[in-house]
C-alpha cells in the first residue's frame, strides 16, 4: 500500500515538473524591460513551485560543470568544448530527485 501511495506521488510530481519546465522556458523568453510585471509574476510562480517541491523532498540535480554521472544524468549530445572531458557543458532539461531517488534524470550535453 505504501509503495502504491509513493508511486502515485511520484507520478504527480513528474507531471508538475513538466509544468515547471514550461514556466522556466516562459521566463527565459520574456526578458524585455516592458514585461517587468509579467516577468515578476512568472518568477514568483516558479519560486512558489520550488518551495512546494522542496517540502515534498524534491531537489534539482546539479549539472553545471559537474562530472557526468549516468546515475543522475542522461547525455543527449557530446561536443568538443573548453573544460574537462566528461563534464556537463549544458543542461537541456533539469533532473530531480526525491529523498535521494532519481525521479527524472537531467538531460545534458557533455564535453568530449
Amino acid at each position: 500500500m505504501e509503495n502504491a501511495i509513493a508511486f502515485g506521488k511520484e507520478t504527480l510530481i513528474h507531471d508538475f515538473l513538466e509544468v515547471k519546465d514550461d514556466l522556466e522556458k516562459a521566463l527565459d523568453l520574456t526578458k524585455k524591460p516592458d514585461d517587468a510585471a509579467h516577468l515578476q509574476g512568472i518568477a514568483m510562480t516558479l519560486k512558489k513551485f520550488d518551495d512546494i517541491l522542496a517540502r515534498y523532498g524534491v531537489q534539482r540535480i546539479k549539472t553545471d560543470g559537474e562530472k557526468f554521472d549516468p546515475e543522475v544524468h542522461e547525455a543527449v549530445q557530446v561536443v568538443q568544448a573548453e573544460g574537462p572531458p566528461g563534464h556537463v557543458v549544458q543542461e537541456i532539461r533539469a533532473g530531480y530527485t526525491k529523498h535521494g531517488k532519481v525521479i527524472r534524470p537531467a538531460r545534458v550535453i557533455i564535453n568530449k
